[in-house]
């Protein structure tokens, strides 16, 4: 993930529209609809063949798929967690190595229940295809969130599966794990998990909306 400077709306909006293209453009490609020879037809006389594929293919590109610029890596991403003890797993981490950032030791971690209630739910993840803004991810997958103990009850159990940063469910490798949680304020933060191989390490961490872009090789989860 990169921190940089706030940009102005106008800048923000160019570069949402020329997501929108670049995203179009592929799906239509991976759609066998090439734009130059659909656009070369349109000024022929009979062109409403031309006309019908362009507008069929966007219309399967939106509706049947829905996500443009991510890129589906699991859809049946079972977690079934016990209840457990806040004060035990962060204490003992289940001898595995993980530490928190500032920000979710601040902000998530006094929201999480001290004795976090079972949890089982299905999720899908998706790879960024490119850097993108919590706002264009969110754009795409919906406004979803998780509660903070449903959040640690789903991560607990995915970094006991590869508690080496082995390969699994977590992208590794210094690749940020994204979801996004809603504290009891209603505020909503993301919240990425991803591993320091250096450090052998799993990290935690917590940022509010916006003034983070992710970088093109993070992942997201969504519930379902």
């Amino acid at each position: 993930m990169s921190k940089g400077k706030e940009k102005s709306p106008l800048v923000q909006i160019a570069g949402q529209l020329e997501s929108v293209v670049t995203g179009i453009s592929a799906g239509l490609k991976e759609r066998n609809v090439s734009i130059i020879e659909a656009i070369g037809k349109l000024a022929q006389p009979n062109s409403r063949e031309a006309v019908r594929k362009i507008v069929n293919a966007i219309a399967d590109l939106f509706i049947e798929t829905k996500i443009c610029f991510l890129k589906s890596i699991e859809k049946d991403v079972k977690v079934s967690s016990p209840a457990f003890s806040k004060t035990k797993f962060f204490d003992s981490k289940d001898g595995m190595k993980i530490s928190t950032g500032s920000n979710f030791y601040n902000w998530v971690l006094p929201e999480i229940s001290e004795t976090v209630p079972e949890f089982k739910e299905t999720f899908s993840s998706f790879d960024l295809t490119k850097g993108m803004t919590d706002g264009e991810i969110r754009s795409e997958i919906g406004n979803g969130t998780l509660t903070p103990d449903e959040w640690i009850a789903k991560t607990r159990v995915l970094v006991l599966e590869q508690p080496s940063g082995e390969n699994g469910h977590l992208a590794s490798d210094y690749k940020s794990n994204i979801d996004y949680i809603q504290l009891k304020s209603g505020r909503i933060v993301a919240v990425p998990v991803y591993w320091l191989a250096v450090d052998r390490r799993w990290y935690l961490g917590a940022y509010d909306l916006g003034g983070i872009r992710w970088d093109g090789v993070s992942r997201v989860f969504v519930r379902g």
